[in-house]
């Protein structure tokens, strides 16, 4: 990235969510684990007049598909592919499924060049994950405030070196907070006592 704007690091972290995922386990199951891919899917039908031209689709998407036209390139390139629908019925489907990328990743991708770094090399995550071996309420909550804790160092330590190189202010910095979301998937056997809210 040959020109670094300041103001692009302050957007880029207050649209920022870091999604941090916590398994708790049993010891006996430690090494089981499930999570849900971030799909959405939606369902409808659009009443529409007979007679009207096809109704055109376009989607963008950085996943490159049969019948893709490059958009705009770049570290993800982009790509957009473009359907019609021929109106017939009466009716056309106004529903379907897709899947969300990782938008967050992105972000800490373009934070990193900021940099003049890599992802790797940043030493923050904007989706971490963590294990709690469960060993009642009280030590799940230690456990919650640890990881917690852990999350403000390492996001702490983000703008830290935004400072220093000079693409956020020390103003900007005390206006900007993590936004943290816990996934939890609690996989014990015994889940006679429920997990605590976080």
């Amino acid at each position: 990235m040959q020109q670094r704007s300041k103001g692009l690091a302050t957007k880029l972290l207050r649209e920022l969510y870091i999604n941090a995922s916590i398994v708790v386990a049993e010891k006996r199951n430690y090494g089981l684990a499930g999570m849900a891919g971030p799909y959405a899917c939606d369902l409808g039908i659009i009443a529409v007049p007979l007679g009207l031209p096809p109704i055109v689709d376009y989607l963008l998407t950085d996943a490159k598909r049969k019948g893709s036209v490059v958009l705009a390139v770049g570290r993800h390139t982009v790509y957009y592919t473009r359907g019609e629908q021929q109106i017939d019925k009466g009716f056309t489907d106004g529903g379907g499924c897709s899947r969300h990328e990782n938008k967050a990743r992105y972000r800490v991708e373009y934070l990193s060049e900021l940099l003049g770094t890599t992802p790797k090399e940043l030493n923050f995550s904007a989706t971490p994950s963590y294990r709690i071996i469960w060993g009642g309420a009280q030590n799940y909550r230690r456990e919650v405030l640890r990881i917690r804790k852990e999350i403000r160092k390492s996001y702490n330590h983000l703008l830290a070196q935004l400072i220093d190189a000079d693409m956020l202010t020390e103003q900007e910095a005390n206006e900007l907070a993590p936004h943290i979301e816990f996934q939890v998937n609690d996989i014990r056997k015994d889940q006679s006592i429920a997990l605590p809210k976080i």
